[in-house]
């Protein structure tokens, strides 16, 4: 990519981490046009099985993405309920088709951080995706329309696809209930 980043923790929030986030969707906006799909994903997680035959169940889809859900929408393989995913969506697990829509957003994404460098990439595609939010693409899939209308998008159920968030969130309050209710009980 030529970034020239740094092969070190770079700490979340950091400069670096932000010049990280703008590096992402430059190369997202850079290889969709040559019509490849993109997998992509942070390095704080861990494939148990293959993702594509679950992605493949959304053809229309433009694009499908994690969230920082912590509390299950669904008890099934099916999408998060858009409706009830109150939680950022989370970049670091995506997929994006090279449609026309996810091609828009992309450019649109990129421009928005080059222009502002203030702009967290995940901050900047939340407020782009949610610029307009419904109404549901039919009544089964569980896509949504957003971004302009015409994206289609979905949200990755957080009990399959969980982003570092949820994981570190939800272990970390699991930990931390267990350690507390210990306590409860020697004392």
């Amino acid at each position: 990519m030529g970034s020239h980043m740094s092969t070190i923790d770079v700490g979340w929030g950091s400069p670096t981490f932000h010049k990280m986030g703008r590096g992402k969707v430059i190369l997202i906006d850079s290889i969709l046009p040559y019509g490849y799909e993109l997998l992509m994903c942070d390095t704080d997680m861990v494939w148990l099985k293959d993702p594509l035959p679950y992605l493949a169940r959304y053809p229309e889809a433009d694009v499908l993405t994690s969230s920082d859900q912590v509390v299950p929408t669904v008890t099934d393989d099916r999408l998060d309920i858009w409706q009830q995913v109150g939680a950022a969506y989370n970049i670091g697990i995506f997929h994006r088709r090279p449609t026309d829509a996810a091609k828009r957003l992309a450019k649109e994404w990129k421009d928005m951080l080059l222009a502002d460098e203030n702009i967290w990439d995940q901050n900047g595609f939340n407020d782009l995706v949610r610029k307009q939010l419904g109404p549901p693409v039919d009544g089964e899939s569980g896509l949504v329309y957003a971004f302009d209308g015409n994206l289609k998008l979905g949200v990755l159920p957080a009990s399959i696809f969980c982003s570092g968030h949820a994981y570190f969130v939800q272990v970390g309050l699991y930990s931390f209930s267990l350690v507390v209710w210990t306590l409860y009980l020697h004392s």
